[in-house]
C-alpha cells in the first residue's frame, strides 16, 4: 500500500523533468541528432564538387582546417520549395566522400554542406552547388517484323553504357480511350538485344519502344517507336465443288490455294448447311475422296488453307453439297399369277438410266433364306414350286454400280391356290422358272445368283 502511494507521488513529479528530457533531446538530436544553432566559429567547407549519374549524385570535399572541432558533416539538398533540407548527417570528420541516391534521372538538384561541432551545432553551409542527374542514352530500335505468325520479332542495338544489365519491351495499347505504352517484356541481359512479343491477333500492327535499365534500376529514354506486324491468315479457299453420282462416296474439290506458304488443306463436314463443321481430313492437294460406305447420304462440305507456320484460313464463304448415290428406285409389282401350279408375276420398269437389272428373291417356307435369281427383263415365272409349300417373292432394282434397291412388297403363293390376274404390260412375255423347252432356255431361263445358306 505504502509502495503504490510512493510510485503514484514519483509518477506526478517526474512528468516535468521527463518532458524537460525530451525538449533537450529534440533541440540536440533534431533531424540526424544536430542543433540547428549556428555556429559561426566552426570550421567551413570551401568548395562542395559534384559529380551527377543517373540517379546518383556523388559529392568531394577537402578536410577543413581544424578536424578537431569538429564530430562530422550534414548534407543539405534544396527541395521545390527552395528551402535547404538535411539529407544525410556524415559522422566521421575525415570523411571527404558521400553519395546521394535514389534520385530522379534528368532532374536538377542543388546541393550545401555545413560542418558538425562537438556539441552538435553546424557551421555555416557552404556556397550551394547545383547539378543535373544524367540519363541513359536511348538504344536504337532497328527492326521489327512483319510476317511471323502471331508474334513479332523486336531487335534493338546493345546500350553502350556498361551499367545497363537488361532492357524493358513496351507495346502501345489503347487505354481508357488513349493511347498508352504498356511493359510486355523484360531481357536480363545488356548484351541480349532480341524479344519476342507472342500470342498476338492476326494480320494486326503493334507499334513498340525499348527502355534501357542499369543495375540501379534507372531507365534510359524511349528508343524509336517503330512499327511490327503479325502475319496475315491466308485466303479463304473458294470454289469447292462436291460430286452427287458416286456410289458410297463423295468427291470434294476446290481451287488450289494461291499463297506459295500454303502446305495443305483442312476438309470439314457437317450434315446441315447451318449446322457444326467438324474437321474431317487434313490433305496436300486440293481434292478430297469421302468414303462414306453408305447410300443417298447428304453432308456440307467447307475447306480451309493451312500455311508453313500452322496458321489456318477463315473456313471457305458458302458450303458445297454433296451426296452419295442413292440406291435405285424399288420396283413395283403390277401383274401376278398362279396357273397350273406356276406362280408368274411382273412388274414396270423404273426411269432410270442407270438401272440394268433386277434381283428377284425366292423364299421357300419360313426358315430357309431366299434364292436370287437375276433377271434382265421384268417379269419371272416360277414352274419348280412344289406341293405343301408357301413361297414368298420379292424384287429389286440394280444398277451399273452394283447398287441394289430395298426390295418391292412381297407376293405369296402356295401349290393347290390358283390366282388370275390380268397383266398390266402383256407386251413382255413372263420368264419361267422350270421351262425346259428349247424357246424357253432361250427367252425365259433365269440365272440363280445364290443362295444365302447354298
Amino acid at each position: 500500500m505504502y509502495i503504490a502511494k510512493i510510485v503514484g507521488t514519483l509518477k506526478y513529479a517526474l512528468i516535468p523533468f521527463i518532458a524537460l528530457f525530451f525538449i533537450a533531446c529534440a533541440n540536440i538530436f533534431n533531424t540526424f541528432g544536430i542543433k540547428d544553432r549556428i555556429d559561426p566559429s566552426l570550421p567551413t567547407i570551401n568548395q562542395l564538387r559534384i559529380l551527377p549519374d543517373v540517379s546518383e549524385v556523388a559529392f568531394e570535399w577537402d578536410l577543413p582546417s581544424d578536424v578537431r572541432m569538429i564530430n562530422g558533416y550534414v548534407i543539405f539538398r534544396e527541395n521545390p520549395k527552395g528551402e535547404f533540407q538535411k539529407v544525410a548527417i556524415v559522422k566521421n570528420p575525415f570523411a571527404t566522400h558521400y553519395y546521394d541516391k535514389h534520385l530522379i534521372p534528368q532532374t536538377r538538384y542543388v546541393y550545401a554542406i555545413s560542418t558538425i561541432g562537438r556539441d552538435g551545432s553546424i557551421s555555416p553551409r557552404s556556397t550551394p552547388v547545383a547539378t543535373t542527374t544524367s540519363f541513359i542514352d536511348p538504344v536504337t530500335l532497328f527492326y521489327a517484323s512483319k510476317d511471323y505468325a502471331r508474334s513479332v520479332k523486336l531487335i534493338w542495338s546493345p546500350s553502350a553504357n556498361p551499367s545497363v544489365t537488361g532492357y524493358i519491351i513496351e507495346r502501345e495499347v489503347l487505354k481508357d480511350g488513349k493511347k498508352a505504352f504498356i511493359k510486355v517484356g523484360t531481357t536480363k541481359d545488356r548484351f541480349l538485344s532480341e524479344y519476342f512479343d507472342k500470342d498476338l491477333e492476326d494480320g494486326t500492327s503493334y507499334n513498340y519502344r525499348v527502355i534501357s535499365q542499369s543495375f540501379a534500376k534507372s531507365l534510359s529514354l524511349p528508343s524509336n517507336i517503330l512499327e511490327g506486324r503479325t502475319r496475315f491468315l491466308p485466303d479463304p479457299i473458294v470454289n469447292i465443288k462436291a460430286s452427287d453420282d458416286r456410289p458410297k462416296q463423295i468427291y470434294i474439290e476446290w481451287d488450289k490455294s494461291k499463297d506459295r506458304d500454303v502446305v495443305s488443306y483442312n476438309v470439314y463436314y457437317s450434315s446441315t448447311l447451318e449446322g457444326a463443321y467438324s474437321l474431317l481430313a487434313n490433305v496436300k492437294g486440293n481434292s478430297y475422296l469421302d468414303n462414306l460406305q453408305s447410300d443417298g447420304t447428304r453432308r456440307f462440305y467447307k475447306v480451309s488453307a493451312v500455311d508453313i507456320y500452322k496458321l489456318e484460313s477463315k473456313l471457305s464463304f458458302g458450303a458445297a453439297e454433296g451426296r452419295s448415290l442413292p440406291k435405285p428406285t424399288t420396283p413395283t409389282i403390277v401383274t401376278k399369277s398362279f396357273v397350273n401350279n406356276i406362280a408368274s408375276f411382273s412388274w414396270s420398269k423404273p426411269s432410270e438410266a442407270r438401272i440394268k437389272s433386277y434381283i428377284v428373291y425366292r423364299k421357300a417356307g419360313f426358315f430357309k433364306d431366299p434364292d436370287k435369281f437375276d433377271i434382265d427383263g421384268n417379269s419371272f415365272s416360277d414352274k419348280e414350286m412344289k406341293p405343301g409349300i408357301k413361297y414368298t417373292y420379292s424384287v429389286s432394282s440394280v444398277d451399273d454400280n452394283g447398287l441394289v434397291s430395298e426390295p418391292s412388297s412381297t407376293l405369296t403363293f402356295e401349290v393347290g391356290q390358283k390366282i388370275l390376274v390380268a397383266p398390266v404390260s402383256p407386251m413382255i412375255p413372263p420368264k419361267t422358272l422350270g421351262d425346259t423347252s428349247p424357246e424357253s432356255k432361250h427367252k425365259t431361263t433365269h440365272k440363280k445368283k445364290h443362295s444365302e445358306k447354298e
